[in-house]
């Protein structure tokens, strides 16, 4: 035996042995990509990687290498997802973790990265999870029933998260989501009854029936279903007709949401009202919706109810009589009124708001 390959011997011998690894006898064994020990070299770099006992550094390593092989073994993809849904497990390993489940581009992954989601995750963890669900999603289409899983623990990652979602969110967002699933994901975390109940004995699926959602669950799923609208309206708009139930039923339970004690979320409702209102599809499906907010006890609600009942006038006689009677008329807050004559004055030009609405604001 030369001593070449009995070094090489030597390294392969090494790398499943605690006292003797270093990084580059790690390394070595993804060298068997695509060779009969493959399958065994993954195994050996997930268990290596599971072991708390072994060096940090070299854990991380472990994954690196781990995530160069494909024939891997359902037990030891299940261990690496078992090391992303560990918070104990640090941000370094568990980014190595969902950066080595996204390169294998196999649907198994997708449940230990909703586990993630929904737990304690921190965002350099959460970049690699979105990065590697990306990787994955397109596994997705026609699977309704994941789809909404995926729809609703990203939702739920969104209202813990306390940085803005990694850009990737949105990517995940454009495959995963449309107005079924967001129906579904909606009223799940509106309305915890409507999800499917755990049964007794057996361990709980994401998205099953649980505790009444927090405030911050319930803005995030409003504004992700507001947002996600906005944002797709021409698409659903060029096919109106065939899409209006659909649009209805998101607006319906959007605004629904808001019966319960969920603090601003009448004026995410406006906003967004006023966004999509200003479209003549949509104007008559929010009209009603926002002016029920129009006697809302936060000022800056109503502000943003009249913004937005001026935006869909044009296309909606009611929104129009609404502004007038519900919100002008009676407004009591001398600075909201301010506002509102403010807010598209144009020096030397009759203010906008009176064109739109036709009434002359109390403060002048």
């Amino acid at each position: 035996m030369s001593l070449r390959v009995a070094i090489a011997v030597v390294a392969a011998a090494c790398a499943v042995l605690q006292g003797c690894v270093t990084a580059d006898s790690l390394m070595q064994r993804s060298l068997e990509r695509g060779t009969a020990g493959e399958e065994a070299a993954a195994e050996d770099l997930a268990s290596f990687a599971a072991d708390s006992g072994n060096d940090y550094a070299l854990r991380c390593w472990a994954l690196r290498s781990f995530s160069r092989l494909e024939r891997v073994s359902p037990e030891a993809l299940n261990r690496v997802g078992r090391i992303l849904t560990a918070p104990g497990n640090g941000s370094e390993l568990r980014s190595w973790a969902a950066y080595a489940l996204g390169e294998l581009r196999r649907k198994e992954s997708v449940g230990f990265y909703m586990e993630a989601m929904e737990g304690q995750i921190d965002s350099g963890t959460a970049y690699y999870v979105m990065e590697g669900l990306a990787k994955v999603v397109t596994d997705l289409a026609g699977d309704t029933e994941t789809a909404q899983r995926v729809a609703r623990s990203m939702t739920l990652f969104a209202a813990r998260a306390q940085d803005e979602p990694p850009e990737m969110y949105d990517l995940v967002s454009e495959y995963v989501v449309n107005l079924v699933v967001l129906a579904v994901t909606l009223e799940q975390i509106t309305n915890p009854s409507a999800a499917p109940a755990c049964s007794e004995g057996q361990e709980c699926p994401a998205g099953a029936a649980g505790p009444a959602p927090t405030y911050e669950e319930v803005y995030a799923a409003v504004f992700r279903a507001l947002s996600h609208l906005d944002s797709a309206r021409e698409k659903y708009l060029a096919a109106f007709e065939r899409n209006r139930m659909s649009i209805e039923q998101v607006l319906d339970l959007a605004f629904g949401a808001a019966s319960g004690p969920y603090g601003p979320l009448p004026a995410l409702y406006a906003w967004y009202g006023g966004v999509l209102g200003n479209n003549p599809e949509l104007a008559s499906a929010c009209a009603k919706r926002v002016a029920g907010w129009a006697r809302d006890a936060d000022p800056r609600a109503r502000l943003l109810v009249a913004w937005a009942l001026s935006r869909m006038e044009l296309y909606d006689r009611f929104a129009n009589e609404s502004a007038q009677a519900l919100v002008l008329a009676v407004e009591p807050d001398e600075r909201v009124l301010r506002v509102l004559g403010e807010m598209s004055r144009n020096p030397g030009k009759p203010d906008k708001l009176q064109q739109i609405l036709r009434v002359r604001t109390r403060t002048e």
